[in-house]
Parts: structure tokens; C-alpha cells; sequence
């Protein structure tokens, strides 16, 4: 089943180390589609990387701020963004960002 054919709404909806990946024109589509997926009171929860991309690797650069901003165009609103934090695998250029939205009253 795909996305577009689940009638279903979930309680959390998690994309952790995806966002990075998004062409830069997709991420306010992507959560205008995220949107439609939780619950009333459902919770969206991303995990957004910071630092230069890897070579080899297609990532693109995000920021909660860019994010906080779509959120809003698409009727999210922050419950919670916490600051950077040092990346676990202990690559000091990268750093984590995770920022948890749901549905705008």
C-alpha cells in the first residue's frame, strides 16, 4: 500500500535523516503531504542534518528556521525545536537538528 492509497491517520509520523535529500524545490510540498498523515493531535517529528554534504553524496542544506517557515504556510505549528546537537557517529562537521510540528488549530 502507498501512501497516496492509505485512508489511515497516525499517532507520529517520524523522517529522520530524509530531508537532507529533498531537492531544494520539494520541501513545501513534502510537508504539505506530511501534514495529511497524523491525526487531529497527531505529532510530525524531523530530524534535520546540518554541515556540508558528504562528498559522493547528494545532500542538500536545510534549516529548522527554512522549515519553521513552510510549517507555516502549510498549517503546522512547532511544539518543539531543540538547538544543534553533536552528531553520534562522531563527525564533528555534522551536526542534528530535530524539530516536532502538528496540525495548526
Amino acid at each position: 500500500m502507498s501512501f497516496n492509497e492509505s485512508s489511515g491517520r497516525f499517532d507520529f509520523v517520524l523522517a529522520s535523516a530524509v530531508w537532507m535529500h529533498l531537492r531544494p524545490d520539494r520541501p513545501l510540498a513534502s510537508l504539505a503531504r506530511l501534514k495529511d498523515l497524523p491525526k487531529e493531535q497527531g505529532r510530525i517529528a524531523l530530524t534535520l542534518r546540518i554541515g556540508a554534504p558528504n562528498v559522493g553524496r547528494v545532500i542538500y542544506p536545510i534549516s529548522a528556521n527554512e522549515i519553521l517557515g513552510h510549517a507555516r504556510v502549510v498549517g503546522l505549528t512547532p511544539l518543539y525545536v531543540s538547538p544543534e546537537e553533536t552528531n553520534s557517529l562522531g563527525r564533528g562537521e555534522v551536526k542534528w537538528r530535530n524539530v516536532v510540528l502538528t496540525k495548526s488549530p
